[in-house]
């Protein structure tokens, strides 16, 4: 919902308003900050499991296992730049590494877990100075069988909690401050096999886990285990698909890394094992207006980067600034996790904006005689993928006035000189653009009688990158469990557009929020043309409507 001031509400309905406009820029992908990575590092540690975390000082603490040895090392660089040294590790001890590990970090305090050689024991080592030093390991738990993965989380004060796999059950063990650990219990989720677990803090702890479920099919499963903040203490939410992978189609997920930067952040492993094998990181995020615990995940996208063991990963803020780091032993990446405003609302010749129920398509024009937006000047996002910020008002008598709430994705940037004159024209669509722009990856389906018509719109626009919510649905959107469909390859706009036409219910954008609601006809005006607020100019057409039919037995 968009909101009016009294002022600006009177300058809309006067004859003699002058329009005013507020455009600005932002490096956002669906309103997410986008996170742009320039590889710091490049050394010659052999590849195996990584882990990376940063401290309230900015330093960066990165944790590796060589496979050949299994001998655990750590690192600390206490200002990280692209000139910083990255080569310097100091041994911890011997671990198991086909567990892999934990890393992460809260305040001055840095945890690491891994499970010793016999593979049966979990330990956990602790440092108070941001890494500096570690403490001799503490073993918190004995499993039963051997441990497949475990991961930790550790807060300021010192309450933390451990996870770990054995047997295809995953295990916890939880702290209060620097008080002693809690007995191990299992969790109430199930899955046949467990190979990868990563963990963070965010509000509860958010847990990445991969591996098998009862059908064998491949999959990495976002889930939430409680702290007392949201959940209570050792609870767990049901498992939520982040991406998986039918028996059979020798495809795999290994689960590596839970971060908060610039937002709730995954990365996994998808491996191939047939002709034309290959081990690809993937990286997906929560959409614009979610959180972890609402397991709203983008469509998972592939980085630049094959390894079998993954990649780290961790944010941070320095001095204001907020950071984001990919880690490997052999590498680092870095990112600003910001995404500043750039205002170019001086330089608008002309914007023109068509809203429709299923379409928003926004162009607008900037003067470029000076060369300010030539492609070595103009602000990043600038490009196509980039968001315009779309305000427009009038001059009111307590100044300019604008209503703010539009977001367009950018398509389409244009430099180009007529009579005479230099101008950029950038072309932008809305929430159904976005969706329009989206594949399904594979064939998607919902069982009848599993999902509300709603949830299953809410899933295919989470998976495109857009927020959809519950306004005032029809009572056929939350009652209809249908079974439904989507193909390989269909694009997001028609998946969502073949179950929408099945209700009464329309969707209202707004940035890349979409609101669920059934129009009534018993609904009061909420504002009229005519009378206070005159009108300019009408255009009515009538058309022919779509018709059809369908016989069903």
């Amino acid at each position: 919902m968009i909101t009016l001031t009294s002022t600006l509400l009177a300058a809309q309905r006067s004859a003699s308003a002058a329009p005013a406009v507020q455009v600005r820029l932002r490096d956002c992908d669906a309103g997410v900050n986008r996170l742009r990575f320039t590889r710091w590092y490049t050394g010659a540690e052999p590849d195996g499991p990584c882990g990376v975390a940063v401290p309230a000082d900015g330093s960066l603490v990165r944790a590796r296992i060589d496979p050949s040895s299994g001998t655990l090392y750590v690192q600390r660089v206490a200002t990280p730049a692209s000139s910083s040294t990255y080569s310097s590790w100091t041994a911890l001890g011997t671990v198991l590494a086909s567990a892999r590990l934990g890393c992460h970090a809260a305040g001055t305090r840095v945890a690491i877990a891994s499970v010793r050689n016999g593979g049966t024991q979990v330990e956990v080592r602790e440092s108070s100075d941001s890494g500096a030093t570690f403490g001799a390991s503490t073993v918190v738990a004995t499993a039963g069988s051997a441990v497949t993965a475990v991961a930790c989380a550790i807060r300021e004060d010192g309450s933390a909690a451990l996870i770990w796999a054995a047997g295809g059950v995953v295990y916890s063990s939880r702290r209060s401050g620097l008080g002693a650990w809690g007995a191990a219990a299992a969790w109430s989720r199930s899955l046949a096999t467990v190979n990868g677990l990563a963990m963070t803090d965010s509000t509860d702890y958010g847990v990445l886990v991969s591996g098998t479920d009862a059908a064998d099919a491949a999959g990495a499963w976002s889930t939430r285990y409680g702290s007392g903040v949201l959940g209570a203490p050792g609870s767990w939410t049901p498992l939520v698909e982040v991406a998986s992978a039918s028996a059979g189609t020798l495809v795999t997920y290994l689960a590596t890394a839970v971060a908060e930067a610039g937002g709730a952040r995954l990365v996994f492993v998808e491996t191939f094992a047939g002709i034309g094998a290959y081990a690809r990181v993937q990286t997906t995020e929560a959409i614009a207006l979610s959180f972890f615990e609402d397991g709203l995940w983008r469509s998972a996208r592939p980085l630049d980067i094959t390894s079998s063991h993954g990649l780290a990963m961790a944010g941070g803020v320095t001095v204001g600034a907020g950071h984001a780091y990919l880690a490997s032993p052999a590498g680092v990446w870095h990112a600003s996790a910001d995404a500043p405003l750039f205002d170019v609302s001086p330089d608008v010749l002309e914007a023109r904006l068509d809203e429709g129920e299923r379409s928003a398509r926004l162009r607008v024009r900037l003067r470029n005689d000076d060369g300010r937006y030539n492609t070595d000047a103009a602000p990043l996002p600038l490009a196509p993928g980039g968001e315009v910020l779309f305000d427009p008002g009038y001059a009111t008598t307590a100044g300019i006035e604008v209503a703010s709430g539009r977001t367009y994705a950018i398509t389409a940037v244009r430099r180009m000189r007529d009579a005479g004159r230099a101008y950029v024209e950038v072309e932008a669509d809305g929430p159904w653009g976005i969706l329009a722009r989206w594949r399904a990856p594979r064939q998607l389906t919902w069982a009848s009688g599993a999902s509300s018509a709603y949830q299953v719109l809410r899933d295919i626009a989470r998976r495109a990158g857009c927020f959809l919510d519950q306004a005032s649905p029809s009572a056929e959107a939350t009652a209809l469990l249908p079974a439904y469909t989507v193909r390989a390859d269909e694009r997001g706009d028609t998946a969502l557009a073949s179950l929408l036409d099945r209700l009464p219910d329309v969707l209202r954008a707004s940035g890349t929020h979409l609101a669920l609601t059934e129009p009534l006809a018993s609904e009061a005006a909420t504002y009229a043309y005519g009378i206070d607020h005159g009108i300019e100019s009408l255009r009515m057409v009538e058309e022919v409507p779509d018709a059809g039919w369908a016989r069903v037995f």
